[in-house]
């Protein structure tokens, strides 16, 4: 138990241990996400198909990666 009140479970997953903090005051969950690995940059007009949505719709500001 943490001094604050909450609990903490760390679970082991794909991503490796992520730290669980449960307030059991208000019952909410905290939880820190392990920093994401991008891969490569894809091109926007064929992804932008499998939603059904036009090319141009996609920002090409926030580009389409693959994620680890």
């Amino acid at each position: 138990m943490e001094a604050d009140g909450a609990s903490c479970q760390v679970p082991t997953l794909k991503v490796g241990k992520i730290k669980v903090s449960v307030d059991r005051q208000t019952g909410a969950l905290w939880m820190r996400q392990v920093e994401p690995v991008f891969l490569r940059t894809l091109v926007a007009t064929p992804i932008a198909d499998i939603p059904g949505i036009a090319p141009a719709d996609v920002d090409e500001r926030l580009p389409v990666q693959e994620e680890t």
